[in-house]
């Protein structure tokens, strides 16, 4: 006999965490003992404090590191297992696995008039050009440590719109790094459904060839798009696209992955938040504290269980 699946009424998701504990089709479980390495852009972040403040075995490198000139604590490592920086798009993950197995090499390092500015990853950069080398060489060791040993990988999918040259994806949009101005003749895309999907195909190969026992967790981030170069849509039109293009490609790489799973961030921010009449989005961009709280403790609760 078909199982019918029926949409939650606002009575039944009011304990949303309740809901999707009985409900979600997630058969992943993780242990206290479970080495995770996460990246993404700035959901990823969230994700990993969560799971640091919560004792979970989160792998962190780099953390003791600071070439870098911003001197705060808003420096590459603190959103992610290693100082990958924000990772926005697919491509940047291909990169960023190309380079750490040192399948690829790019001329990553554009040098300006009182900096140095790391092409692949957003908003880095040295004071030199010989620190750069010096801490790029350690960062792709580092790195490649924690994707060869992390036993569960948690990427989030962020937006499709780049900035390319070659093979090589800016980190993030050239506005973000106006301050040291940089060389290149990068062209703006708005890539696709299937752009994304072999990107993101060709990532999961190289991970998995290199560490083929990983078991790889997808999300889409709730936090949408606050600006756009798109000519010809509004921005809440080319947000749209972009989470709905990302959110179909997770649905076919789970599909045609083994160890891989779909965890439904975007969903619980968006749709169940918003039939409870919450207040997704405070400040008009991120995820507000409530919801990103309800996101982990959804995760905490369907996911996590005892060594014993």
């Amino acid at each position: 006999m078909m199982t019918i699946k029926r949409f939650p009424n606002k009575q039944a998701l009011s304990d949303m965490v309740g809901w999707y504990r009985e409900n979600m089709v997630f058969n992943l479980k993780v242990t206290p003992s479970t080495k995770i390495a996460s990246m993404g852009s700035c959901f990823a972040r969230e994700i990993k404090n969560y799971l640091v403040a919560n004792n979970y075995n989160y792998m962190q490198v780099e953390m003791d590191k600071r070439p870098w000139l911003n001197e705060d604590n808003d420096t590459p490592p603190v959103h992610a297992s290693a100082a990958w920086e924000r990772v926005y798009n697919v491509f940047t993950l291909q990169n960023i696995l190309e380079y750490s197995f040192c399948l690829k090499t790019f001329d990553r390092l554009n040098d300006c008039d009182n900096y140095v500015v790391d092409l692949l990853r957003a908003r880095v950069a040295y004071p030199s050009r010989q620190v750069a080398e010096e801490d790029i060489a350690d960062h792709v060791k580092k790195s490649r440590a924690v994707l060869e040993g992390c036993e569960i990988f948690i990427f989030t999918l962020g937006l499709v719109e780049i900035w390319k040259l070659g093979e090589m994806v800016l980190g993030c949009s050239p506005f973000h790094y106006s301050q040291y101005n940089p060389e290149g003749d990068f062209k703006y895309y708005v890539t696709g459904y299937y752009e994304n999907y072999e990107s993101l195909c060709a990532s999961i190969e190289i991970l998995k060839t290199f560490n083929p026992a990983v078991k790889i967790i997808i999300s889409v981030s709730p936090v949408h798009l606050c600006a756009t170069h798109r000519p010809d849509t509004d921005i809440l039109s080319a947000s749209c696209y972009s989470k709905s293009v990302l959110r179909a490609v997770a649905e076919a790489v789970v599909r045609k992955y083994k160890n891989m799973f779909y965890f439904p961030s975007y969903e619980i921010a968006t749709v169940a938040s918003a039939i409870l009449q919450k207040d997704i989005y405070p400040d008009g961009h991120h995820a507000g504290k409530e919801i990103i709280a309800s996101i982990m403790d959804i995760f905490n609760k369907k996911c996590m269980v005892s060594n014993a």
